[in-house]
């Protein structure tokens, strides 16, 4: 029986505790009066058959959806680095916000708002419930748009919120109606290829999966083999480098899809550690990370050079656990915080004895993605310094402005730490402040 859950545990990625939670609710959605006789709890059936079969149906259930969800062709390998979430409407809501801040409501209805640094125009429109029914209406006061659907309880999707006032805005320009005020597009870096072409030729060079709609809210496991279905499509930066795009997208991990007497072989394949050395753009020197850098950096139609995305392996020397929630951009602040984040070789240190390479860690990729944990018999542990760490980094160059020096920056994609190479943290006793030891002794 635990097989079963574990084997959707692995399809669907969640965590153990997630997956009872999932049975209890499929089991009661599928038979109400025995998940009640029963009070939700396995263990209370006599019958083991009788339990075997509730956990099939569960597991077939959930082989199906995943099996019919997504469209394209099926891709397998492993996500090696979260390339960012971008609110795709974030800077038309705060231009929006910010112009009627400071001109009024009149003024931003007549006007409308140019959030871009060119002449586009995005006319915003003020909505309310009003008369049983969402409505907008434009600078003239008519109604551009009616919603009888949505309860007054419920906000709209187009609905932004102005503080202190009972009325909301809404972006004009969609086509059909007023634009969503969220949207978001979730990239990720992976090492990927038809099940097909991996069977013949293996895997080839990174390529970015662009999430968008519902894929964009679906966290993707890093380290971990993978399988998915996505369409080929190419860059809207760039039209000659190939990415692959999800609309809706439904992983499964594991090497399930691989037939049993391949698994064992294709395990040594699917290492973290042998993926990002052979197929993720792999620096080995940590004295190499500069030039190259300036060899593969790339300068964008502002004038401003952005560096290539590779992978190190460094020990760790310093962990900033509390991290920064100021001052903070870019990829690095995803999750409200930024933490620092050093790494050395011996290499680098025979002629500077304090010489590292500083990383910023993003809050999400720690809480989210377990940067700061290693993974040990299924368990995630915290380590410390002295660890040995795969980082896949994104560079950039910043000026100091005191020497006028040109600074190298790295924000982080991805952490794999070496599970044999990994200094774990002591645990902290549960009653390490309890102060009933000391026998009502006050200090004060």
């Amino acid at each position: 029986m635990a097989d079963g859950l574990k084997r959707v545990e692995d399809i669907m990625g969640w965590t153990p505790q997630e997956t009872i939670e999932k049975f209890h609710e499929w089991w009661k959605e599928e038979r109400p009066e025995e998940f009640e006789e029963f009070e939700g709890d396995l263990s209370k059936i006599s019958d083991d058959e009788h339990s075997e079969y509730l956990v099939d149906g569960f597991e077939v259930t959930y082989r199906r959806r995943n099996a019919g969800s997504g469209s394209g062709t099926k891709y397998v390998g492993v996500i090696i680095g979260n390339n960012g979430r971008t609110d795709l409407m974030g800077r038309q809501r705060e231009k929006a916000i910010e112009q009627l801040k400071y001109q009024g409501i009149d003024y931003v209805l007549k006007n409308g708002i140019q959030p871009y640094s060119d002449d586009r125009v995005v006319p915003i429109g003020r909505g309310a419930y009003h008369e049983g029914a969402w409505r907008v209406w434009d600078a003239q006061d008519s109604e551009v748009h009616f919603d009888a659907d949505t309860p007054e309880t419920d906000i709209p999707p187009w609905a932004i919120s102005v503080p202190g006032e009972k009325y909301c805005i809404a972006l004009l320009g969609g086509p059909r109606g007023p634009k969503p005020a969220y949207s978001y597009k979730q990239e990720w870096l992976c090492i990927v290829a038809s099940e097909a072409d991996f069977k013949a030729k293996g895997f080839g060079s990174p390529i970015i999966l662009e999430c968008s709609f519902d894929a964009a809210h679906v966290d993707l496991r890093l380290n971990e083999p993978i399988s998915f279905q996505a369409e080929e499509d190419v860059s809207w930066f760039d039209k000659t480098t190939p990415i692959l795009k999800a609309n809706n997208i439904s992983p499964a991990y594991g090497l399930g899809w691989l037939p049993e007497d391949m698994r064992e072989a294709a395990g040594e394949i699917f290492d973290p550690a042998q993926i990002l050395v052979q197929f993720g753009n792999f620096v080995p020197d940590l004295g190499d990370v500069h030039d190259y850098h300036d060899d593969n950096k790339t300068q964008l139609n502002s004038g401003r050079f952005v560096g290539p995305t590779f992978t190190i392996r460094g020990t760790v020397d310093y962990m900033d656990h509390a991290g920064r929630e100021d001052k903070i951009y870019g990829l690095s602040a995803e999750g409200g915080g930024q933490h620092r984040m050093s790494v050395f070789s011996q290499a680098i240190r025979r002629e500077d004895a304090s010489a590292a390479i500083y990383l910023s860690v993003s809050r999400r990729l720690i809480e989210d993605f377990h940067a700061f944990q290693v993974k040990r018999d299924e368990e995630w542990l915290d380590y410390t310094a002295g660890t040995q760490v795969f980082a896949v980094i994104k560079t950039r160059t910043w000026e100091n402005n005191t020497t006028g020096e040109q600074m190298l920056d790295a924000d982080v994609l991805n952490i794999y730490a070496i599970p044999n190479r990994s200094r774990i943290a002591a645990a902290v006793p549960d009653d390490t402040n309890d102060l009933g030891s000391l026998g009502g002794f006050r200090s004060d």
